[in-house]
């Protein structure tokens, strides 16, 4: 076990854990990909969704685009999102590919809400 080396980072404030992660494809666009794609597109809005992403930033959270897609990609994701009128604070790509993600704060894209569950906390 390597030895603390006397730093030490502070837990992050509510504030700063603000944020809210939305996926892209299948969550605010319908999927489009198939096994002999050759050009990457987004699909078609989804609409309720993106209804729902509007109400936690008008709630005043960050949002960040999580997608899997590669960085090449950003610029379309961009213009994607501001033709479509979506706000968004920053655009994050490459996240870990898998058939099923687990996290205690996490959200199915078809819940009615997508507001964070409150928790009380324990001292």
């Amino acid at each position: 076990m390597t030895k603390a080396r006397g730093f030490h980072l502070s837990e992050p404030t509510d504030d700063e854990l603000d944020i809210a992660l939305i996926d892209l494809d299948d969550t605010l666009a319908h999927g489009t990909w198939h096994p002999k794609q050759t050009k990457s597109v987004i699909g078609e809005p989804i609409w309720e969704n993106i209804d729902k992403l509007i109400v936690l930033a008008l709630d005043g959270k960050h949002i960040r685009i999580w997608t899997a897609r590669p960085w090449a990609e950003e610029n379309m994701i961009r213009a994607w999102l501001i033709h479509n009128d979506i706000p968004f604070d920053s655009i994050l790509c490459g996240k870990p590919l898998c058939s099923v993600m687990i996290d205690d704060k996490a959200r199915n894209a078809s819940d009615p809400s997508w507001q964070p569950v409150t928790r009380a906390r324990v001292a």
